[in-house]
């Protein structure tokens, strides 16, 4: 019984050198739920070791203190970003359905403006207001230009009165794969957020899924105008300024001098636009207009990304070359002629 006692008081004597040492703030982390420095032992700075036994809940409380004000990450943001979505999609189906009688061009044009403008300042609450300067004049101006574009084009293309069950269901549907594409946007804003103030893994990935982002936006936006009859004058100017700042947005994320990110923008955008007037004479199909301009942009953008990144192979080229080729065999497979002048004359 004595031995017992002895290695009951041993242990103490133990635990009451390791909690003092571990509530003063000494430099402990876990790894499985064992307590260890910074260093990755087991031991405590005297370098006694800490027994399974010892692991308490007064510990783990204090770890979490201790994590927090090294800034781990935030588990609501996903939560945030989800009910972000949610409201810009759901938001729009009903101020639609509220005024489905005397909806019109302006009212479509106002409420893209209005997702727009609620995607960005959304994205600041949902990151918690941990945004860098240079984030409000880049990385959260893209998902601001996809919620505009992509709510202008939903509500002109797909907005309708349903008289069967499958088609509301369908439409359902529908809303919920643009909310979880919303969710994705919002993410890969978060992570081009972070990247500006160190390198990260998940980079790489982000500025592909922006580059998937711009050509949704450009698609999305071309078509938009187009469909609402925009005159020429007004057409080309207002595609070249959207087009130039989602180029201009996206590519920013990239190693770019300031000179060389105008440049490749405006001449991208110009090549875009320039195409976009000249199918403008053309009998085609208003879905069809976007394709080529579409292409242009996912070339132009291709070759800066691909010069970048020290990848360019000449079989991108081909890639690009059988892009345009089939481009411009849908075009020409698609002209309804016989039909002069512009889409909407």
């Amino acid at each position: 019984m004595g031995f017992v006692k002895d290695l009951l008081k041993k242990r103490n004597d133990k635990y009451e050198r390791i909690v003092p040492q571990v509530q003063r703030g000494r430099n402990f982390s876990t790894s499985n739920g064992v307590v260890s420095k910074d260093d990755g032992s087991s031991h405590t700075p005297d370098g006694i070791k800490i027994p399974i036994w010892q692991r308490l809940p007064v510990i783990r409380n204090i770890i979490g203190t201790s994590n927090k004000n090294l800034g781990v990450k935030d588990d609501g943001k996903r939560q945030r970003i989800f009910f972000l979505s949610a409201i810009i999609v759901c938001g729009v189906v009903i101020l639609k359905y509220l005024r489905s009688e005397n909806w019109g061009i302006t009212d479509s044009v106002v409420v893209a403006v209005l997702a727009g403008v609620i995607a960005y300042v959304g994205q600041i609450w949902a990151f918690r207001f941990n945004v860098y300067p240079k984030s409000y004049y880049t990385t959260l101006i893209q998902p601001s230009l996809f919620a505009f574009s992509t709510i202008f084009f939903v509500v002109l293309m797909f907005f309708q009165q349903f008289q069967r069950i499958y088609e509301v269901l369908f439409f359902s549907l529908f809303l919920l794969v643009l909310v979880i594409i919303f969710v994705v946007v919002f993410l890969t804003s978060n992570i081009l957020n972070v990247s500006i103030s160190k390198q990260i893994p998940l980079l790489q990935a982000a500025q592909t899924s922006s580059y998937i982002i711009l050509l949704c936006t450009v698609f999305f936006v071309i078509y938009s105008f187009v469909s609402i009859g925009l005159p020429f004058y007004m057409l080309f100017p207002i595609s070249f300024i959207f087009v130039f700042a989602a180029v201009l947005i996206h590519l920013s994320s990239f190693n770019l001098s300031v000179k060389n990110l105008i440049w490749y923008s405006i001449v991208i955008s110009w090549a875009c636009c320039v195409l976009l007037v000249v199918l403008l004479v053309w009998p085609i199909e208003t879905l069809i207009f976007p394709l080529l301009p579409t292409t242009i942009v996912y070339i132009g953008v291709g070759i800066v990304m691909h010069n970048l990144r020290k990848l360019s192979h000449p079989a991108l080229y081909f890639e690009y070359a059988v892009l345009i080729a089939l481009g411009v065999l849908v075009v020409l497979f698609s002209s309804s002629w016989g039909i002069g002048g512009y889409l909407w004359g």
